[in-house]
């Protein structure tokens, strides 16, 4: 249900780039649309298929002089390979559900913002998203609806508290769901909905509704940011798993979706499954989806590498893949679930859910996945200071220290920054070389056109690398 008390920041405003570089962004903004000749339909117009892919890149290059860009990383994974726990590692804190059976359909927006920023994760959903929420509880309440709602039950049995309550999707004017347990079971409740009305509505009405739905945005404070992002947010976006046989090509579309929108993708593989028909099923929709928008950089992790002896991880990792982009390629290994519970006792939250018993219960859980024999006899004697001694040592072998030093700390600090690069890697082939010093700067023809597009991509680039230059970021 949604929280009574408003929070009082519920999106935090990133800091945006310098003011200098958005009126760099803004003349290179201009430039795009005059190459392309919208604004003089009698200019002759740019070879195929360089008009195709400016005008692809054309929402992003008009929305960069704002000054703030959204960097999307969706996290792309078979089913149940740990995606939502590595996701929740990554924020310190058990906010997306997992259960045995397959869970996420819709994907979810994962915002990290500053440790201060906000009281605790709130989650908004848009309001055409909560109407279409509603009258898809409504549609599985009909009388004409029960053998069915009952058929789905009986064999999803988790499917059960679905069927009896709506999901309590916020108005327009309510901020959300708010507080990590709050958040967790609003999207668990959502999902289910979802799976429900998939499993027991008309496949023509439910794929109507399901698809036309918009990703869940949860805000979510974490430990490893001190400060506002800058030039943007991260935006990590959880994804089902599109191997899972729900109906044929649902998830596959949501999944497909993010890929074509994201600037990075963060491929999860099972350290205890790899060379499965579920991952070849997820490299061939990486495959596919990718050529629509053009190369997409991918960082692979393998997780779940502590439940395989040391001596295979290095054999089941395999070399490194090549990225999409050409680039060599880049993995990592994580323990996502003792990650996870390592977090939950080096940066407990109030709103976790376990009230003041929150300490206590996370180092249960540590305990339990460290110690699974003799858990229950190292409880009583277990201090704090060595409950935390015990959780450091966790999470710096779970190799997230790693993952976030080499992926996210830079991405979530910068993430304007990031975008920005990305968006000049795509530019860059469109527009080829910038002129030679001295040439008139009058453009005459298409291809005078892109040269001045090339030199202001250029200046753009280079203005970027010095202000962001203790990032490592490729200003191609």
């Amino acid at each position: 249900m949604p929280s009574s008390r408003t929070p009082s920041r519920t999106r935090p405003t990133p800091a945006p780039l310098p003011q200098s570089l958005c009126r760099m962004l803004s003349g290179l903004s201009a430039a795009a649309v005059r190459a392309l000749g919208t604004q003089d339909r009698r200019r002759p117009a740019l070879p195929e298929p360089t008009a195709g892919g400016l005008a692809a890149l054309l929402p992003e290059l008009s929305e960069a002089p704002s000054g703030r860009l959204d960097y999307r990383v969706p996290l792309i994974a078979p089913m149940k390979a740990g995606k939502s726990t590595l996701l929740n590692a990554i924020v310190c804190q058990e906010l997306l559900p997992s259960r045995g059976p397959a869970m996420t359909v819709l994907p979810t927006r994962v915002v990290p913002v500053a440790h201060h920023a906000v009281p605790g994760p709130v989650l908004t959903l848009a309001p055409e998203t909560a109407a279409r929420l509603d009258g898809l509880a409504d549609r599985l309440r009909a009388p004409g609806r029960r053998a069915a709602v009952a058929a789905a039950v009986n064999r999803h049995p988790q499917l059960a508290s679905a069927a009896l309550a709506r999901p309590g999707p916020p108005g327009t004017g309510d901020p959300g769901h708010e507080g990590t347990a709050t958040v967790r079971r609003a999207l668990a409740g959502l999902n289910d909905l979802l799976r429900l009305a998939l499993l027991a509505l008309p496949e023509e009405v439910a794929l109507r509704e399901v698809l036309a739905l918009h990703a869940p945005e949860a805000v979510v404070p974490v430990p490893w940011l001190a400060s506002a992002p800058e030039g943007g947010r991260l935006v990590l976006v959880d994804t089902p798993g599109p191997d899972e046989e729900l109906l044929p090509g649902v998830l596959n579309h949501f999944v497909a979706r993010e890929v074509r929108h994201a600037h990075e993708v963060l491929v999860v593989r099972d350290a205890t499954r790899r060379g499965s028909t579920a991952e070849a099923c997820v490299d061939r929709l990486l495959a596919e989806a990718a050529p629509g928008t053009g190369a997409v950089p991918a960082f692979t992790v393998l997780n779940r590498a502590d439940l395989i002896p040391a001596e295979q991880v290095a054999q089941v990792s395999g070399p490194a893949p090549a990225a999409t982009d050409g680039a060599p390629g880049r993995t990592g290994r994580t323990a996502a679930r003792q990650a996870l519970a390592a977090a939950s006792v080096l940066w407990p939250r109030a709103d976790s859910g376990h009230g003041e018993n929150a300490q206590q219960a996370a180092v249960i859980e540590l305990l339990r996945g460290l110690f699974p024999l003799d858990w229950e006899d190292r409880v009583d004697t277990m201090l704090a200071r060595h409950a935390h001694a015990v959780a450091q040592r966790a999470w710096d072998r779970s190799g997230m220290p790693a993952l976030m030093t080499s992926f996210v700390h830079d991405r979530g600090r910068a993430p304007g920054g990031w975008a920005l690069a990305r968006l000049l890697a795509r530019l860059a082939p469109l527009t080829g070389p910038p002129p030679p010093p001295g040439r008139a700067a009058a453009p005459r023809t298409p291809l005078d056109d892109l040269a001045v597009l090339a030199d202001r991509r250029q200046r753009v680039a280079d203005a970027a690398r010095s202000h962001f230059a203790g990032l490592a970021i490729e200003w191609r």
